[in-house]
C-alpha cells in the first residue's frame, strides 16, 4: 500500500520540475486545468488557451526560481535533494516552493482544528452516539502556528454509562464523563473561548476536520440530541481529505494513510480527540509549507428537499415585488409549491411556478383577507335565470317586515355586485332574533346583517315576472310589494355574519357560559357553544346506514373545538342539503352554535375517530359565524378561559379522549405558555425545536428516520380500536415522534426511512405526566386536525427541472442524507442466504431450458416475493392454511386482491435481494438494494409482470437495464 502510494509521484518527476514541457500534455481538459491552477491559488476564468498560459507561467513562478536564482553547483546538489525527497517524501516534490516567500495566503485569519470523541458500541452502527472529548488547536492563518487550545470532556445523557469498547478505544474513563459538563455546558464555554481572539466576529475562521463525520454526523446528531439548532460557526468548514486528495491528485485517505504518504509518524495516541487534531495540523502545515490553501471544501448539509422549500421562501419575497399582499404565508408557499410539483412529473420552470402561485394567491386573496372562502352568486343570477341549486348568496339585510294577517317575516336583501334586491321569506327557528333582547352593542341584531344562504328556489308573481324581465320598473310604488320583488321561501341553510366591531357584546352574552366538556343530552336545555372550526371535510362522504329512521345518504364533518381550558374536541355532521352550509364557512372561523343536537350513540357517519363530542345539525340549530381576524381583534379567541367547567371530572375524561388536546387562541410562537398557537397565521417557517404543547395548524418539513408498526389504540371496553402509526421526524433543529391516526396513517404506509416529507395540519396535545412523572406532549395527525402528507423525495418533478436538479458525484453522497445523482447500471447481483452479493449462477441449455445453481441457495425467483398492497411490505404465513399477516399493518390480508407481488426489498426466509451496481466515472461504485421503487422503475414492470416473463425472460429484462444512464434520488438509510 506505501510503496504503490510512493511510486504513483515518481512518474510525473519531469511534469513537476521541467516547467517548459508541453503543458497540452499535463492538462487534456479544461478542469483539469481549472483544478491545477485552483491548487496553487491563480485564477480559474477563461478559456482553454489562457489557462495553458496562466498554468505554465505559474510553474515558473512557483518551480523555475530554483533553477534559476542556484549556481551551477548549487543546481547539481539541488537536483540530487529533489530526487532524495521524491524516494523519501512521496508527493512533496511535485509542489516545493523555493522560499518562504512564495507560499500563498491563507484566506482565514485563523484554522480551528477539530476532532471529537464519542460514545460508541462494537458492531453497532444504528447506536446514538453521543460527543465525550471535544478539543480544538487554533492556528493562526498567516504564520500556521499554533496559538492556543481548548478541550473539554462531555459528559452524555441518553447513554451515562460508557461500554467497554468505548473506553478501550478512546482510553476515556468513566470517572473523567461523570465529572465533566453536559455539551451545551461545553458550547458556552466554547463560545466564550473563541470570543477572546474575535473568532467569527472581527476575526475569520474555519474549522479543518480529518473528513465530514465530526461535524455533519457527529455534531449535528449531538445537537439533535440537546433539542438546539446547530451553531452557525459549524455550517462550514475544510475537510483535510478533499484537500489532500485534490493537492496531491490521489484518492482521499484518513490521517493514518496521509501520514504514511508524506513519510510521517503518528504523534500522540489514535483516538485521542486532540492528538487526532494535532496530527491534522501535522498533515496541513506540511502541505501549507508546500504551497497548499486551505479554503473551504464542505458545508453542513442537511436535505436536498430545503431547494425546493427554499425556492418557495423566494418566491414569497418575490410576491412582495409584484405588489401583491405581504401576509402570504411560508408554509402556503411550500404547500402549494409542492402541490404544483406534483402535477408536473416531466419538469417545471420557475417563471411557471411563479404564475401559477401568483394565479392561486390572486384566487384565495379574498379567503385570506376578508375571510370568505367561495364564489358567491349574485343576485344578478337570480334575475337572469341564471342560478343552479348550489347558488350561494352572501347578503346585507336591508330592512324587514311582517306580513299582516301572518306569522311570516319578510326581509329585504342586497348584495355589493347589484344594485337589484330581492326577498327572503325568514324561517321560523330564526324568529327569536327578533325580539329586542337579542341586540348587538347599538342597534337590534337583524339590522345591516350581512347572512350567507342557499338559494332553495325563487316565488315570483305575474308582476315579479315582468320586474324580472324589466317591463316593470321596480320602483313603481302604486304596485303591491309581493308583487314587485322575486322572493326566497325560508332556507334553513342559512349563517350570520358577525362583526369584531358591533358583535362583541352578543357574543360574549350568549356564547359565554357553556362548553364542550359540560354537555349534557337534554330535551329541554338550549346549549350555546363558541367554537373554533379545526378542519372542513373536502368532499361529502356515502352512508351506507340509516340513522333515526330517515336516509341520510351523504354527510359532511366539521371538525371543532372550543376555548376552554380543557380544550375538548368535537365533530358537527352535517347531512344531504345541510352539506351546503359547509361552503359558507371556512377552517380557522369561530362559530356560535346554537341549540346543536347532541349525540349519545355514534352511527358510521358520527364516529369522531379519536375521541371528543359527537354534534349534529337539527331543525332548530342556528349558525353564527366570526372571521379569525375578527374574533382575534374583538378580543373572544379564548372567551372560555374565564368559565370553568362545571364537571372537572367529565371535562377530563373527554379532553384525555381527544386526540389532539388544543385550545383555539390565536397566538405567535413567542406567546404565553399558557396560550395555545394557530400556525396557520405564523408567516415564518415552524422547525421542530419552536414545538410545544397546545398547538394547531403546524408544518413540518423534515426526513424520516423511524417508523413504527401500527399499534391500534383501543378505549374502552366495546369500543372499535383506531389505528395508529408513529414515524420519527428530523429537522437541521430536532427530532420529534409523530403520530398518524386512521386515515392519515393508513395514507402513510407507503413512506420509508430516508423520505423527506412535507406534513401540515399536525397538532400538539395538552401536558401530560408520564408513569416516572415526568411531564410530556405528543405530535398528532389526523384527519380532525387537516393533516395531509406530501412525499418530497419521490416528487419527480425535482428531477426532471433544472431549477431543482442538484447533481453530485457519486464520491460525494456520504455528505448528504439525501442526494441527485445522474449514474450508469453497471450491473445486477442477486443475494445468497448469508447476504453475501453474488452473481446469478444458473445455467441457461442450448434449447432454451434453465437451470438454477440450487446449492448456492439463490434463486432468481426469490427475489419476489407476496406483499401487502397497503404498505407494499411483505407479509408473512405462519403456519399452512392461515391468513397472511402483515406485520406493518397489524392485520391479516383475507382478500386475495390486497396481496401484491412485490420486490423483495429485505431479506426473506429464503434469502433473495436483488442488488444494483451504479457508476457515475467519479471513481465511486454503489450497491443499491433493489425495493419495490428502484427495480420497477429500471423494469419497467411491476414484480407481478416481470414473474411472468419466466427465467429466461427475466435474465434479458435484467440485462437490458445495464448500460443505461438515469438520473436518481438517492437516500441514506
Amino acid at each position: 500500500m506505501e510503496s504503490a502510494l510512493r511510486e504513483q509521484p515518481l512518474k510525473n518527476t519531469k511534469a513537476a520540475v521541467d516547467v517548459d514541457a508541453d503543458v497540452d500534455k499535463l492538462t487534456n481538459s479544461v478542469d483539469k486545468l481549472r483544478l491545477d491552477l485552483a491548487d496553487l491559488g491563480y485564477s480559474t476564468k477563461g478559456n482553454k488557451q489562457t489557462l495553458q498560459k496562466r498554468l505554465k507561467q505559474a510553474k515558473k513562478n512557483n518551480v523555475g526560481l530554483v533553477k534559476n536564482e542556484k549556481t551551477e553547483n548549487t543546481e547539481s546538489n539541488e537536483k540530487e535533494e529533489t530526487s532524495n525527497k521524491l524516494v523519501n517524501s512521496g508527493f512533496d516534490c511535485l509542489f516545493s516552493f523555493s522560499s518562504q516567500k512564495s507560499l500563498p495566503s491563507q484566506p482565514f485569519d485563523y484554522y480551528l482544528f477539530f476532532d471529537v470523541e464519542a460514545t460508541c458500541e462494537k458492531n453497532n452502527k444504528n447506536y446514538p452516539h453521543e460527543i465525550i472529548e471535544f478539543p480544538v488547536l487554533l492556528v493562526e492563518g498567516e504564520s500556521f502556528e499554533i496559538v492556543d487550545q481548548y478541550r473539554s470532556y462531555v459528559k452524555p445523557s441518553i447513554n451515562p454509562t460508557l461500554s467497554e469498547f468505548c473506553t478501550t478505544l478512546t482510553g476515556i474513563s468513566q470517572e473523567t464523563v461523570d465529572n465533566s459538563p453536559d455539551f451545551i455546558e461545553v458550547l458556552n464555554e466554547f463560545q466564550q473561548w473563541m470570543a477572546k481572539y474575535s473568532l467569527f466576529q472581527d476575526k475569520s475562521a474555519i474549522f479543518v476536520t480529518d473528513g465530514p463525520f465530526d461535524i455533519n454526523k457527529f455534531i449535528a446528531k449531538q445537537c439533535i440530541h440537546d433539542k438546539i439548532s446547530v451553531p452557525t460557526y459549524f455550517h462550514r468548514w475544510v475537510d483535510i481529505r478533499r484537500i489532500y486528495a485534490n493537492f496531491y491528485r490521489c484518492r482521499q485517505e484518513n490521517i493514518t494513510g496521509m501520514l504514511a504518504a508524506l513519510d510521517m509518524d503518528f504523534e500522540g495516541r489514535a483516538h485521542s480527540g486532540l492528538d487526532d487534531a494535532k496530527n491534522v495540523y501535522n498533515i496541513a502545515k506540511r502541505m501549507r509549507d508546500k504551497g497548499c490553501r486551505f479554503k473551504k471544501s464542505t458545508k453542513f448539509r442537511t436535505y436536498l428537499g430545503r431547494e425546493c422549500l427554499d425556492l418557495a421562501f423566494r418566491l414569497n419575497g418575490r410576491f412582495q415585488q409584484f405588489n401583491l399582499p405581504t401576509n402570504v404565508h411560508r408554509d402556503w408557499v411550500a404547500i402549494k409549491l409542492s402541490n404544483l410539483l406534483l402535477q408536473y412529473p416531466a419538469g417545471i420552470t420557475e417563471a411557471i411556478v411563479l404564475t401559477e402561485l401568483e394565479s392561486q394567491w390572486t384566487d384565495i386573496d379574498k379567503e385570506y383577507q376578508n375571510g370568505t372562502g367561495t364564489r358567491y352568486h349574485s343576485i344578478d343570477h337570480i334575475y337572469n335565470g341564471s342560478f343552479s341549486s348550489d347558488c350561494i348568496l352572501e347578503v346585507t339585510i336591508e330592512k324587514f317586515y311582517y306580513i299582516p294577517g301572518t306569522c311570516f317575516t319578510v326581509l329585504v336583501v342586497s348584495d355589493n355586485t347589484s344594485i337589484r334586491k330581492v326577498e327572503l321569506l325568514l324561517h321560523q327557528k330564526y324568529t327569536f332574533l327578533l325580539g329586542n333582547h337579542v341586540q348587538t352593542s347599538s342597534r337590534p341584531f337583524l339590522e345591516k346583517r350581512k347572512v350567507k344562504l342557499a338559494v332553495v328556489g325563487v316565488v315570483v308573481s305575474k308582476s315579479s315576472i315582468e320586474s324580472l324581465s324589466g317591463s316593470q320598473p321596480q320602483d313603481d310604488e302604486k304596485m303591491a310589494r309581493v308583487s314587485k320583488l322575486p322572493r326566497i321561501p325560508p332556507t334553513e341553510q342559512l349563517v350570520f355574519l358577525l362583526s369584531a366591531t358591533y358583535d362583541r357584546a352578543f357574543v360574549t352574552s350568549q356564547f359565554g357560559s357553556d362548553c364542550l366538556s359540560n354537555l349534557r343530552a337534554s330535551h329541554t336545555r338550549r346549549y350555546k357553544l363558541w367554537l373554533k372550526i379545526l378542519h372542513i371535510d373536502k368532499a361529502a362522504h356515502t352512508s351506507s346506514a340509516a340513522a333515526y329512521g330517515n336516509n341520510r345518504g351523504q354527510y359532511l364533518k366539521l371538525y371543532l373545538c372550543d376555548t376552554s381550558d380543557e380544550g375538548s374536541g368535537a365533530i358537527l355532521t352535517l347531512y344531504d342539503y345541510q352539506i351546503s352550509l359547509s361552503s359558507m364557512l371556512k377552517k380557522g372561523d369561530f362559530i356560535g352554535l346554537y341549540h346543536p343536537g347532541l349525540i349519545e350513540s355514534s352511527t358510521e357517519s358520527q364516529t369522531l375517530g379519536d375521541g371528543g363530542v359527537l354534534l349534529e345539525y337539527t331543525n332548530e340549530t342556528v349558525i353564527f359565524c366570526m372571521t379569525e381576524q375578527d374574533a382575534e381583534a374583538a378580543e373572544l379567541t379564548n372567551l372560555m378561559k374565564r368559565y370553568p367547567s362545571s364537571d372537572p371530572s367529565r371535562s377530563e375524561k373527554s379532553a384525555s379522549q381527544a386526540a389532539n388536546s388544543i385550545v383555539s387562541q390565536l397566538s405567535d410562537l413567542a406567546g404565553d405558555s399558557k396560550d395555545v398557537m394557530d400556525c396557520r397565521m405564523y408567516k415564518k417557517r415552524v422547525y421542530i425545536k419552536n414545538l410545544r404543547s397546545h398547538m394547531i395548524n403546524i408544518t413540518l418539513f423534515g426526513r424520516i428516520v423511524a417508523m413504527a408498526n401500527n399499534n391500534p389504540y383501543r378505549g374502552g371496553k366495546g369500543d372499535q380500536p383506531m389505528d395508529r402509526y408513529a414515524i420519527r421526524l428530523v429537522d437541521e433543529t430536532a427530532q420529534i415522534d409523530v403520530t398518524l391516526w386512521e386515515a392519515v396513517g393508513h395514507r402513510a404506509r407507503r413512506l420509508r426511512e430516508g423520505h423527506y416529507v412535507l406534513i401540515t395540519g399536525l397538532s400538539t396535545s395538552k401536558v401530560y405526566k408520564d408513569s416516572n412523572g415526568q411531564t410530556t406532549w405528543y405530535v398528532n395527525g389526523s384527519t380532525s386536525c387537516g393533516t395531509e402528507i406530501i412525499n418530497v423525495s419521490t416528487i419527480q418533478c425535482l428531477l426532471a427541472s433544472s431549477c431543482f436538479r442538484k447533481i453530485v458525484g457519486l464520491n460525494t453522497i456520504s455528505n448528504y442524507e439525501q442526494c441527485h445523482v445522474c449514474a450508469t447500471v453497471t450491473g445486477w447481483y442477486i443475494s445468497d442466504e448469508n447476504g453475501e452479493r453474488r452473481l446469478w449462477e444458473g445455467e441457461i441449455k442450448e434449447d432454451g431450458t434453465v437451470i438454477e445453481d440450487k446449492n448456492s441457495g439463490v434463486r432468481l425467483s426469490h427475489t419476489k416475493c407476496y406483499g401487502h398492497k397497503s404498505c407494499l411490505r411483505s407479509v408473512t404465513v405462519a403456519d399452512e392454511g392461515q391468513l397472511p399477516y402483515c406485520s406493518f399493518c397489524a392485520c391479516s390480508v383475507y382478500n386475495q386482491q390486497d396481496l401484491v407481488r412485490i420486490f423483495a426489498g429485505e431479506l426473506d426466509e429464503e434469502g433473495a435481494v436483488l442488488y444494483w451496481t451504479l457508476d457515475d466515472g467519479t471513481g465511486e461504485v454503489v450497491f443499491a438494494e433493489a425495493g419495490q421503487d428502484i427495480s420497477a422503475e429500471f423494469l419497467n414492470s411491476t414484480a407481478s409482470q416481470f414473474l411472468t416473463l419466466g427465467i429466461k425472460g427475466q435474465l434479458q429484462a435484467l440485462d437490458s437495464v445495464v448500460g443505461k444512464e438515469y438520473w436518481m434520488s438517492m437516500n441514506q438509510v
